[in-house]
């Protein structure tokens, strides 16, 4: 596939993205630009009509489109919620933090991995 035939097809899928969005605002989803897009694009793969890969470089403006979503719904009282809720929320953080380590733990002994070959290597020369 040319390169000019690839950014036509990011532009089709990020206007379907869009698409999704609009629509999903109409009917009154909430984080509707977060949810239309996701149903869209999700479907448009699972059915095979697009086997694209995103570029990497665009993810952080998605982010940012997901990031200012929620804050846009998050009201004064669900930050009191947050807040009362904190306790619980720190502890089922490290909860999920102990459990995804046992797992890792189980995962390793069970394909005989060496504790060294698990870790990521650091290399004095970053990959260029």
């Amino acid at each position: 596939m040319s390169r000019f035939q690839h950014m036509g097809r990011l532009v089709l899928i990020y206007s379907l993205g869009s698409l999704g969005g609009a629509i999903a605002a109409r009917i009154g989803l909430p984080l509707p630009w977060m949810i239309g897009p996701l149903l869209i694009t999700a479907g448009l793969y699972l059915i095979g009509l697009t086997d694209i890969v995103i570029p990497v470089k665009t993810r952080p403006a998605g982010q940012i489109v997901i990031a200012s979503q929620v804050g846009v719904y998050f009201s004064p009282a669900a930050f009191a919620m947050m807040l009362t809720l904190a306790p619980l929320l720190v502890g089922m953080a490290l909860a999920t933090a102990v459990c995804a380590f046992a797992v890792a733990l189980l995962l390793a002994r069970a394909a005989r991995a060496k504790p060294h070959s698990c870790l990521p290597r650091v290399s004095s020369n970053p990959p260029r």
